[in-house]
């Protein structure tokens, strides 16, 4: 039976810059020597697998774990929609399952992909989880910090998990990550 939903998982770092373009994009792929396009991925388990993004941060409480919820629909099996993209080759398919056997992930039945940016009108839910806390609605919004153009965030449980981006050759390659009290946030200048 074919799942209805799927779920891309990230973390709070992103989530401001994702809301920002108004859409979830394909990462460039900056490891393994894979093809470009590099996909968007998405897993029908709601718990996530061994691969979901959004890890970095977590057991110290400065991100959460961020669940968006989609429509299967808009994505394809792996590794059937390599079959649109023949720089993607078997070779490439087997090195990046082994890789996700090398973080304890083997079932690549629950993994779905897509090559296009998906809007975010096409997301049905958002949750967001601390370490120690459940999953929780999050709306998708951010806030922009008053004192510094460059920080970004998402305000969760009182608090705003926020971030700088940063950029080599327009691609985001890497974030850094706090967090703070609402008070905190709003007494910046």
């Amino acid at each position: 039976m074919k799942a209805e939903t799927l779920y891309h998982f990230t973390c709070t770092a992103r989530l401001p810059w994702i809301v920002a373009t108004k859409e979830l994009r394909p990462d460039r792929n900056q490891i393994g020597g894979f093809p470009s396009p590099d996909f968007l991925w998405a897993t029908t388990r709601s718990q996530g697998d061994r691969t979901a993004a959004g890890m970095q941060g977590y057991r110290r409480g400065v991100t959460a774990l961020v669940r968006l919820t989609l429509f299967a629909e808009d994505f394809e099996p792996w590794p059937a929609i390599t079959a649109r993209f023949p720089q993607w080759t078997i070779e490439h398919v087997r090195q990046l399952e082994a890789a996700a056997r090398g973080r304890g992930e083997t079932n690549f039945e629950c993994w779905r992909a897509r090559a296009e940016p998906l809007p975010l009108s096409r997301i049905i839910g958002a949750k967001a989880k601390t370490y120690t806390g459940r999953w929780r609605d999050l709306e998708l919004a951010f806030v922009q910090h008053p004192g510094n153009r460059d920080l970004r965030g998402i305000i969760l449980n009182d608090e705003v998990y926020c971030s700088l981006q940063h950029v080599r050759d327009g691609y985001p390659i890497g974030y850094v990550a706090e967090r703070m009290s609402l008070a905190e946030w709003s007494a910046a200048s």
